[in-house]
C-alpha cells in the first residue's frame, strides 16, 4: 500500500503537467473551470493522437480512422461527446463502410 502511493506520488508530477496546458487555458473562459479544463484536455490528447505517428495521420486523413474525445461523467455514468464528434462517428458506421472485427483484432 504505501509502495503504491510513493509511486502514485511520483507520477503526480507528469500527470499535472501533462493537464497544465488545459488548465490555463481554461482560466481565460468563462464558466466552470474544471469542465473547461477536462473538455480542452480532451480535445488536445484528440488532437494529439491523430497526429502522433505518420501511420495515424495518414489514416485519419484517409477517413480509414476515427479519433473521437468525450467526456465520461463520474456523477451520472454517462458519456458526452465533444462538439462535432457525433457526426465524424455517424460518417464512420454509414453503410458500406467497413469496421474493425469485434475486439478491435484481425
Amino acid at each position: 500500500m504505501i509502495v503504491a502511493r510513493l509511486a502514485l506520488a511520483s507520477d503526480l508530477p507528469s500527470l499535472l503537467a501533462l493537464i497544465r496546458p488545459a488548465v490555463e487555458r481554461a482560466r481565460s473562459q468563462p464558466g466552470d473551470l474544471i469542465e473547461n479544463a477536462v473538455r480542452i484536455n480532451v480535445e488536445n490528447v484528440v488532437r494529439q493522437v491523430r497526429g502522433s505517428t505518420p501511420i495515424l495521420a495518414a489514416l485519419v486523413d484517409r477517413g480509414a480512422l476515427t479519433v473521437a474525445g468525450a467526456v465520461y461523467s463520474l456523477d451520472t455514468g454517462k458519456v458526452a461527446w465533444l462538439p462535432g464528434q457525433t457526426n465524424a462517428l455517424a460518417r464512420r458506421d454509414a453503410p458500406g463502410q467497413r469496421h474493425a472485427p469485434e475486439g478491435g483484432g484481425r
